[in-house]
């Protein structure tokens, strides 16, 4: 037995039905409790047998009790199960833990104040108020005040001098008030203490490295009237406007390496002195430090010449640079670059001070240039000669003339004069006009697209080539160029053409606009059709340009079509976006007809004029629901089917009449849906219709049973005792029924009077006997026969578990009645009310109770039955009492982000979960989280995807998560992935 939750007033207990129902259902459970300071059980409750979980109400807050569950049958009551340990009544919330960081600042004669930060934990309930407690030398402890639960210091007066006092501050929720905090040790205020003067200066920072640097300072002129206690230290970037915490330091120490800093970035430093009365003011750093490498990249080798020339190859020598940043040279990188082109090209690297370059090609110009390196990078180059670049190669080209634009294209001077082309200055002017408009592109770019050109305007264009020394001269465009306002038919739509929700007749094309409309806006889009076979095509439909798909109808089903769209303005009709011509568009259903019945058909009753048959429902509903079930029937001596009935989906079985006695039938039954008739389950083979027989049966072996009623075993059952005719011997063994059923064998049967004892769960007749009495013993010979059948249904409740959007399982118990036959497994069909019609969902075998139906969708309702099936066929089912819904919980939300830091405060956003497991959300939860501690606090539940995080503390960092939830519970949290720290911004 487990306590699920519990109150200050109920308890909500749970167990386990138990393993043995006493052979026949339970109908009740008794609920009885007492409470745990008296001996007398009461009853508290009776409730029906498929409810394992109760809630008992109206208990007394504060007071212990037991509770214990018995099981009822119609038999009677069975023992208790009792519970363990008692359950206290009493609210799940606790008391808040004591404040944290309780100190004393600004101590004067004869007051001082209280500071503190708020419980790390608060019991899961807002804390109400702080209450201040006080105890002078001697003395208990008094109360002093409370305060609101927003307030954190309490200025306290009227304190004598030369007295011992302590203080302990407590939170309170609503229940109750927590353990106090209390001061580490009295305090006597025997003289004014205030906070030390700064730290002298100046502050000196040294051994500045890349990612850390040391910074030194004196102790304050003044302690305050108490030791100096340790040494605050700080850093700032300099575009922040907040202070971070680098380090504490001792008081005997007066200096501090700061670490893990980044290089490059500027910061300032600061530092306060602290003793018991707070800190002083800060001594700050009077100019910023950047962190960088006291080492730096060599100078540029020095005299680079060329010592030998031939016809492919050059000798060059260098001599080492001037400067080699405090670190060895690692190497020397040589580059070169012919004259006709722009760029400079890696040739070789090399540690000595000469290189032979070679693969050069005879009669060709190149620049050379040499770089050193060290540990901390490359230097800058060695150039042998630098100027101006020459002009552009031409012929300055001009194409893709528009009515407002015109593309030119050039290629790069000869001469890039020893330094790298860095761009390109492109010029226009108007012919009537002086000034030229200038427009730049990078040096590796040699076109350009002039816009905001003016129709009818002539314009004039030159280009000029620029490096590290300047510009070179222009190079001009030959004539000028003039735009004229031109008008063509527009490009054709964009791809893809796609084709979809294509049914018997019918098909949708869509397309995307086209990128051009070349001078006149798109008016209309042009759709045509034709046969795969044929080739001219014909006008289906002329839509608006706002228009980008279109329905195509009165298509034939089974032949092949190609669509084709064209954009059209006021110059005509645009090239044709058409299907692909190995892909045709094919109309026909997305449906199938149904899959063949499952099988065998079972033969469940004939007589003389009429038989019942029963079949399961197909594998395949074709995605359709099932209508109806074709049934028919033909004579084994002819080949034509007669159709004898057609019954709802819904129905598995059919009687079919106006038989003839004597004749064998054929049966076989069709499932249909709106797409057609499927494929028949035809029976096993021929059935003679004739009159009922009596009940099948075996002879079993002849037993010898006394008239005695000595060692009876097993339950009694009566049994009526026929005579007969004649006397007659004993018979011998004989087996007269159908050859699937097996002889029993049993020797534990007794009789006395007309009373049978027999085993239970069978069936048994006694016929035909004689009595031989003898004076002696007075023996009676007899015979037993066990009828067997299909099972009865599986017990209940049909129950279903782990509910999720797309599966659930579903558990059931074995029938009380097997039919004489064990059971060789369980059907398991589903009704999905939305499309309606049973089908298979399952089949398990007999010693499986349980099964995972999955393949559902989401926030559809399900009726499901289950069957007991053994050697003579399948029972009748045992159905569900309530539909079920395929639900979840909710996905996690998405998106979580910050959207503005304040001082206090931080505004978070999400967007709603991909899932919301098939049900409305409720809203969502939002919980925090401190950096340094491992608990969550809930802080909020909107029902909004955004919400504003109070009360927060400046310089502190936090980490935010939020939960979906709907009537089923909680998702998974979405978590800030980075943590977010409130600070004051600039300006506010």
């Amino acid at each position: 037995m487990k306590v699920q939750e519990f109150n200050k007033t109920s308890a909500t207990i749970q167990w386990q039905p138990p393993k043995d129902t006493g052979g026949v259902p339970l109908t009740s459970y008794i609920i009885e409790k007492r409470e745990a300071l008296r001996a007398t059980w009461s009853k508290a409750d009776k409730i029906d047998a498929d409810q394992t979980v109760y809630t008992a109400k109206n208990l007394t807050e504060g007071s212990e009790y037991f509770f214990r569950v018995a099981a009822e049958n119609k038999a009677g009551v069975g023992p208790f199960l009792e519970m363990d340990k008692p359950v206290k009544a009493k609210s799940p919330f606790g008391v808040p833990d004591q404040p944290d960081s309780l100190h004393i600042k600004n101590i004067k004669k004869n007051s001082l104040t209280l500071e503190w930060t708020p419980p790390k934990y608060d019991g899961g309930a807002r804390i109400k108020k702080y209450i201040v407690y006080i105890k002078k030398e001697g003395d208990n402890w008094e109360k002093e005040t409370s305060t609101d639960s927003y307030k954190t210091n309490y200025d306290i007066t009227g304190l004598k001098p030369e007295k011992d006092y302590s203080f302990g501050v407590a939170a309170e929720n609503e229940i109750g008030v927590g353990e106090k905090a209390e001061t580490d040790k009295p305090i006597k205020l025997s003289k004014p203490i205030n906070p030390p003067s700064p730290p002298e200066g100046p502050m000196v920072v040294s051994e500045i490295q890349k990612k850390s640097c040391k910074v030194g300072w004196k102790a304050p002129e003044h302690d305050g009237g108490s030791p100096i206690t340790r040494y605050i230290v700080e850093k700032r970037e300099q575009w922040k406007t907040t202070w971070t915490h680098v380090d504490n330091v001792s008081a005997n120490k007066l200096f501090c390496d700061l670490p893990n800093l980044q290089e490059g970035k500027e910061i300032s430093i600061r530092v306060m002195a602290e003793n018991i009365a707070g800190q002083s003011k800060p001594l700050e750093s009077e100019t910023s430090v950047v962190p960088k490498s006291p080492y730096s990249a060599p100078s540029a080798p020095e005299s680079l010449t060329v010592e030998d020339i031939t016809e492919s190859s050059v000798d060059l020598k260098w001599t080492p640079p001037a400067k080699d940043g405090g670190l060895p040279i690692k190497g020397y990188t040589l580059e070169r670059r012919d004259k006709r082109y722009g760029s400079y090209v890696k040739v070789a690297t090399t540690k000595t001070l000469s290189y032979t370059v070679e693969n050069l090609r005879l009669g060709s110009e190149y620049f050379f240039r040499v770089l050193a390196e060290n540990d901390e990078g490359m230097g800058p180059a060695y150039v042998v000669t630098v100027g101006p670049p020459g002009k552009p190669e031409g012929p300055l080209k001009v194409s893709e003339i528009t009515r407002d634009s015109a593309t030119l294209e050039w290629k790069p001077p000869t001469d890039d004069g020893g330094s790298t082309i860095t761009g390109y200055v492109i010029e226009k002017k108007e012919t009537l006009r002086t000034s030229w408009t200038p427009g730049v592109v990078d040096g590796q770019t040699l076109n350009y697209k002039a816009k905001k050109l003016v129709v009818n305007n002539e314009y004039d264009f030159r280009i000029v080539a620029i490096n590290a020394e300047g510009e070179g001269p222009p190079l001009e465009a030959k004539q000028t160029i003039k735009l004229e306002q031109k008008q063509e038919p527009p490009s054709a739509p964009e791809e893809p053409l796609e084709v979809k929700n294509v049914t018997k007749n019918s098909a949708t094309v869509s397309w995307k606009p086209s990128t051009k409309d070349n001078g006149s806006p798109i008016t209309h889009y042009v759709i045509e059709k034709k046969d795969a076979w044929k080739t001219s095509w014909s006008k289906v439909d002329r839509v608006k340009a706002s228009q980008n798909s279109v329905d195509i109808k009165n298509l034939t089903e089974g032949n092949s079509y190609h669509v084709r769209v064209m954009a059209e303005n006021s110059a005509g009709l645009s090239e044709p976006l058409q299907t692909d011509i190995d892909e045709p568009i094919v109309p026909k259903s997305p449906y199938k007809v149904p899959g063949k019945p499952e099988g065998p058909m079972q033969i469940v009753e004939t007589d003389s004029t009429s038989a019942t048959i029963r079949w399961q429902p197909p594998e395949s509903d074709g995605g359709l629901p099932i209508k109806r079930y074709i049934v028919e029937r033909r004579d084994v001596k002819r080949q034509a089917w007669i159709k004898v009935d057609a019954v709802r989906g819904n129905q598995l079985t059919c009687h079919i009449d106006k038989l003839i006695e004597g004749t064998n039938y054929m049966f076989q039954v069709s499932a249909e849906n709106d797409e057609g008739v499927g494929k028949p389950l035809e029976s096993d083979g021929p059935v003679q219709i004739r009159r009922k027989a009596g009940k099948s049966f075996i002879i079993c072996e002849e037993y010898l049973f006394r008239v005695s009623a000595k060692n009876a075993i097993g339950r009694s059952k009566p049994v009526t005792m026929e005579s007969p005719v004649k006397p007659m011997r004993p018979m011998g063994k004989s087996t007269i029924s159908l050859d699937m059923l097996q002889t029993l064998k049993t020797s534990n049967l007794s009789f006395f009077l007309w009373n049978c004892f027999c085993l239970s769960g069978l069936k048994y007749e006694v016929r035909s006997f004689e009595a031989i009495v003898t004076f002696a013993t007075g023996y009676l010979f007899g015979f037993a026969f066990l009828f067997l059948e299909v099972p009865g249904a599986p017990r209940g409740p049909l129950t279903a578990s782990d509910i999720q959007r797309d599966s659930m399982t579903l558990s059931w118990q074995t029938p009380l009645d097997t039919g004489g036959s064990p059971i060789t497994g369980y059907i398991v069909d589903k009704l999905d009310s939305q499309r309606g019609g049973w089908v298979r969902a399952c089949k398990v075998g007999p010693n499986i109770n349980s099964c995972k139906i999955s393949g559902l969708t989401e926030g559809h309702d399900y009726n499901f039955r289950v069957y007991s099936e053994n050697k003579m066929g399948v029972g009748q089912p045992l159905d569900m009492k309530n539909m079920v819904k395929a639900k979840n919980k909710p996905s996690e939300p998405e998106k979580l982000k910050v959207t503005e830091v304040l001082d206090d405060a931080v505004f978070i956003e999400w967007s709603p979960p991909a899932q919301t497991g098939g049900l409305d959300l409720i809203g969502y939860v939002v919980e925090r989280r401190e950096a340094g501690s491992s608990q969550w606090q809930r802080i909020g539940h909107t029902e909004d995807t955004k919400f504003k995080c109070r009360n927060l503390l400046e310089g502190r960092s936090y980490n935010f998560r939020v939960f979906a939830e709907n009537a089923e519970g909680l998702s998974e949290p979405v978590t800030l992935k980075k943590s977010v720290m409130p600070e004051r911004q600039l300006g506010k």
